[in-house]
């Protein structure tokens, strides 16, 4: 069974856009818990607000659910409140915990 995607969308003979999806399994308590997560995602700017992206989002959550995906993940960075928009307004996704980095010096 494939456990990673990559739908592409095109309009006019464009690539104007993708979603990369993948399947997981983290560790819970008796049998692993199986989680579908969006890698990355994005339509062009000049072809957003066409439901391009909702499209995508649907498509991928039919994927992960036919993969047996108990919920779906993703990340967005804090400071793009264009894709965090997207995400919460459009496609339903709600804020679930919160990750912190620090950046290492090179």
């Amino acid at each position: 069974m494939q456990d990673a995607f990559v739908l592409v969308v095109e309009f006019q003979d464009k690539v104007i856009g993708y979603l990369a999806g993948q399947m997981k399994e983290y560790p819970h308590l008796c049998q692993p818990l199986k989680i579908g997560m969006i890698i990355d995602a994005v339509i062009t700017s000049e072809y957003r607000g066409m439901h391009m992206g909702r499209e995508l989002s649907e498509t991928a959550e039919k994927i992960f659910f036919e993969l047996g995906a108990e919920r779906i993940e993703l990340r967005t960075a804090s400071g793009n409140p264009v894709s965090n928009h997207f995400w919460e307004n459009v496609c339903g996704y709600s804020e679930f915990g919160r990750m912190l980095c620090k950046e290492l010096p090179k």
